[in-house]
């Protein structure tokens, strides 16, 4: 799941559900067990979040972003795996018309489409060449 994209049909708007920024509340904080029913973007600020979706670890730095989509119970179950004092910006949405994940392979192929956007799960940082 880390290395594919998900592809949204550009069809149909995104519907807004709510936002915000998190801050921890200490160094010991780890995120709650919940489901997620709409798209979640995390764009993360400060120190790291460790979390699990769909029985896949994440780790995001900040100038990372996760972006997790809805899936079928129970593999729609997101979870901390590690406590830590981090902060980071978040955005649920939804999409009446249905998105596809694609796989690495497939999504090296260029998306000459217009009718869709390929946003890729995880964006890491870039090192800077020594």
């Amino acid at each position: 799941m880390k290395d594919c994209l998900i592809q949204i049909p550009l069809n149909a708007p995104l519907d807004y559900h709510m936002s915000g920024k998190f801050e921890a509340p200490s160094d010991d904080w780890m995120h709650e067990d919940f489901d997620l029913t709409d798209f979640e973007l995390i764009i993360m600020t400060e120190n790291v979040l460790y979390i699990e979706y769909n029985h896949t670890p994440f780790t995001v730095h900040p100038n990372e972003y996760l972006l997790l989509p809805p899936l079928a119970a129970p593999g729609n179950r997101r979870k901390g795996l590690k406590a830590s004092n981090c902060s980071f910006y978040w955005i649920h949405f939804s999409s009446c018309a249905p998105y596809t994940l694609l796989q690495p392979d497939a999504a090296k192929e260029t998306n000459s489409d217009s009718t869709s956007i390929r946003i890729p799960i995880q964006a890491l940082r870039q090192t800077q060449p020594s």
